[in-house]
């Protein structure tokens, strides 16, 4: 568990996480900071990532992180969601993006979130869904679009 919240963080080195004694965290939270992009490699025990009330204008989500099953990035300056963004994050079962800015949904975006039961995309600026946007989430038993 490493808990880095609420400090002045712009950047964080790729290579912070990539040392041996942080390849078992199962945990990282780096809420409320000044990040636009981070890069954290692999990481099979990860199941908890939190970016949220940052800068990021993007979702970052690595591909490297299979196995991250709660994924929070609210409060950040996300505008879409474009189809690879969660292409390889198959483990996925909670998921919220409350409070960006998002305008747009690209219809696959969450496609191969087979394992999603909550989303939240609660207060954003969204105006249309594609009817297919969440029509493979069959275990999806929460959503929030208000």
């Amino acid at each position: 568990y490493l808990d880095l919240s609420n400090n002045k963080l712009k950047y964080i080195d790729n290579t912070i996480f990539g040392k041996k004694r942080c390849n078992y965290l199962e945990s990282i939270i780096l809420n409320s900071n000044y990040l636009t992009y981070i890069d954290i490699r692999t990481h099979k025990y990860l199941k908890r990532l939190t970016l949220s009330n940052n800068y990021f204008e993007e979702i970052f989500f690595d591909s490297n992180l299979e196995s991250v099953m709660y994924f929070e990035m609210k409060s950040n300056k996300i505008q879409t969601i474009k189809n690879h963004h969660f292409e390889k994050n198959i483990m996925v079962i909670f998921l919220t993006l409350m409070n960006n800015s998002i305008q747009f949904i690209e219809s696959d975006s969450f496609k191969k979130l087979d394992l999603l039961e909550e989303l939240d995309l609660s207060i954003n600026l969204l105006e249309k869904l594609d009817n297919s946007t969440f029509e493979s989430q069959v275990n999806l038993v929460w959503l929030n679009i208000s």
